[in-house]
Formats: structure tokens, sequence, C-alpha cells
């Protein structure tokens, strides 16, 4: 691994390489995106919507968007900014075992996307990075904070690439952790997207395919937070016609946008320091992705680690901590690669 070392790529515990992922896993994740399983009794909504309300660890605050979009958020503490970016169908309890450990030393600030969370769900809204990345920019003149360091995971990893290319000054450092945006998705999966959208699909899901969901996501700690999470999203879009409708139409508008607005030939002029974090066995976002980043970003470093998945702040919150704060903490500035 000494040609890793020599590129800033740090290989935790075990060796990782270059490997790609399955496409089958596509097609498994749009069945999850269809609804999952749809053997369960009627359930009332508000029943519901109290069993899946998950706690907060700070108190939570409310700023309205624009006319009809609230966002949910917490904020938290004096310092340097550091805003955590949720992935698809999560929110902001995503980072629980995270945002402690930067308590003290940072202002800690995180938010629930529109249509994610407790921020408002409306049918037929722009889901997407655009609206996601304009929502940031508002929080934070509504805050008056001018920059941030940023973390972010899948989705919310091309939320921060978004951020830093489109507002540079707003942007201190970046922390990328299995990011989508690196490139677009194949044809055949973007049609898939939009035939499922179109025809329905969720009547057609099977019972697997939600049990197959957590191997896809988390390869350790499997029965976490954001598994139950989700999995309670996928069970409540089956239960009540609405939640069915509001759960696919954001899906499928915020993968149709993360496949539109990639950032594949825009990489190289993303100048921050960034930190990119990456499980090697992650089925959603392969690894190469990672390297095309490490190779694309001119001031970047990598760490991968054997025998995780898709979110290594969740599956080993420690270590992960520990990277980032060393991170945060140096005062190199990762000079530009020539």
């Amino acid at each position: 691994m000494r040609g890793a070392r020599k590129l800033g790529v740090e290989v935790i515990s075990r060796k990782g390489g270059e490997s790609g992922g399955a496409s089958w896993v596509w097609l498994f994740f749009l069945a999850i995106v269809s609804g999952g399983s749809f053997a369960f009794t009627q359930e009332s909504r508000s029943e519901f919507k109290t069993r899946f309300d998950f706690p907060s660890i700070y108190p939570e605050k409310r700023f309205q968007f624009e006319k009809g979009m609230t966002l949910n958020y917490v904020d938290r503490g004096e310092g340097p900014v550091l805003l955590f970016l949720h992935g698809l169908a999560a929110d902001h309890h995503q980072w629980n075992d995270n945002m402690p450990a930067f308590e003290g030393r940072f202002r800690l600030l995180a938010l629930d996307f529109p249509g994610h969370g407790k921020s408002s769900r409306v049918l037929g809204y722009p889901y997407g990075i655009p609206r996601f990345t304009a929502a940031v920019i508002a929080l934070l003149d509504h805050l008056g904070i001018e920059k941030v360091s940023l973390i972010g995971n899948s989705m919310g990893g091309h939320v921060s690439l978004s951020l830093a290319y489109h507002h540079p000054k707003r942007v201190e450092r970046l922390i990328l952790v299995d990011s989508a945006g690196v490139d677009r998705m194949a044809s055949w999966r973007l049609g898939l997207v939009n035939w499922v959208r179109q025809r329905d699909m969720i009547r057609l899901a099977v019972p697997p395919v939600t049990r197959g969901f957590t191997p896809l996501v988390i390869w350790q700690r499997r029965d976490c937070a954001i598994t139950r999470e989700i999995r309670e999203k996928i069970e409540m879009s089956r239960r009540d016609p609405q939640e069915k409708e509001l759960f696919v139409d954001l899906l499928g508008r915020c993968l149709i946008s993360i496949d539109q607005d990639h950032f594949r030939d825009r990489l190289s002029q993303i100048e921050q320091p960034t930190l990119i974090v990456w499980g090697v066995q992650d089925l959603l976002v392969p690894v190469r992705h990672a390297w095309k980043l490490r190779r694309a970003l001119p001031r970047s470093r990598m760490v991968l680690y054997p025998l995780v998945g898709h979110v290594p702040s969740v599956e080993v919150p420690d270590r992960f901590n520990r990277h980032v704060l060393s991170f945060l903490h140096s005062r190199e500035s990762l000079a530009r690669r020539r």
C-alpha cells in the first residue's frame, strides 16, 4: 500500500483497493424506492407518526426557507461552524454518534433537508441538489454564518460538493463520506428510476426487499438507528397511500437530480481542503468513486475503511470522529497537486 500512502490515502487495518460494486445493487435499491414489502394491515397515520419520531440529542428549531417549506435544524455551541448533511431518506439523527465528539470545539449545525425528517414535505416540490443547496445557504444567511466546514454523507456529500463549487467563499473545508455526485448513473439505471415512478411499482414489491435493505447500506452495526428509520419510512409508505405518494415522489426526484447534477467534469475546480472517507464494502456508491474524487480534487486526502459499508460515521463512529477531528485541527493547507 506504499503507492496509496504517496497519494495521501490511508487504509485502516487492512488493504482496500479500487474495487467496484455490483450493478444489481441498483435494481435492489430501486425496489426499495418502490416501497418495500406490502403484507401489512392498515394503521392510523397519527399512530405511525408517533412511533416514527426519533429523538434528537439537541433541541430542534424551525426556519421558514420559503413559502410552504419549513426546515428543521439543530444549532449547538460556539466556535468554528461544522455543518452535518445527511443522506437520502435519512435526517440529522444520522449524526447522533458523531456530533457529541465535536461539542465544545465547534459550533454544531445540522438540518433535515426539505422532504426529510421534520422538515416540510410537499408533493411535487422540486426536491434535488439545487434546492437543497439553496436551503443550506438560506439557513446560513438566517443565522448570520459566513463560512462553514461541511461533513456530508451520500447525497449530503453531493450537496457539499455543490456548495463548495457554487459558493466557494462560504466553505472552509470538506469531509466527503461515501459521497454521491461524483459521476452519472448509468443510463439504464436512470431509465429504471423513471419507469418505477411512472408505473407505481410499489404494488409489485416483495417482502425480502425490506429485509435485504440493511446489507446494502450498513456492513457493521446493522440494527442501528439509521437503518431502522429508513425501514420505518419504507413501511409507512406502504401503509398510508399519502405517505407512499410523498416518499416515492421524494426519492424519484432526488435520484434523478443526483444523476443530472453530478460534478464529474467540475471536480478539479473545487479547491477547499478535503478529507475523503469511504467504506470499502459500500455497495451503493462503490469505492471506485472515492478514487475518482481523490484524483480529481487538487487538495485532498483519503481514508478507506475495509469491512465498512455506506455510512462509516455510523458503523465505526469512534474511528471516524478521530480522523475528522485530526483533519479539522491540522494546520497544513493540503497544497494543490500539480
